[in-house]
């Protein structure tokens, strides 16, 4: 009875899961925000977002598509805008409100750009957990 058994349960470890995990605050905006981006002629509102990229809300579920590189962005938040972004589409799915989103992760921005984002989005969340008490 004081033996140790001659086998174990392995446990699998997923190593997929740290890829899954997101690594950047997602600030929730109300659309009233004067958050947006403009990619092309179009301007979409920001429904989140984060120091690694945002969250719009478009009508039609085919303006974009998975890994889609979207160039020559432009967010403006803040009363700031910041030019020349590049995306790339992660996702897209059905919203709470039944609203297609879109989830785009910002790539190849130089260290500048980076700071400024970073700045506006800790004093979006700043306010949004300030706000939320």
């Amino acid at each position: 009875m004081n033996g140790q058994p001659e086998t174990f349960d392995t446990v699998e470890i997923d190593f997929s899961v740290d890829t899954i995990v997101r690594k950047a605050f997602r600030v929730p905006l109300e659309i009233s925000h004067n958050v947006w981006i403009t990619i092309g002629n179009n301007r979409y509102p920001v429904r989140d977002i984060s120091a690694t990229g945002v969250g719009i809300t478009l009508e039609n579920p085919l303006s974009f598509t998975v890994s889609q590189i979207i160039g020559n962005c432009e967010l403006s938040m803040d009363g700031q805008v910041i030019k020349d972004l590049e995306g790339r589409v992660v996702h897209f799915s059905l919203n709470s409100d039944k609203e297609w989103q879109y989830g785009i992760q910002w790539f190849r921005m130089n260290q500048s750009t980076a700071d400024r984002i970073s700045e506006t989005v800790f004093k979006l969340k700043d306010k949004l957990l300030r706000d939320d008490q």
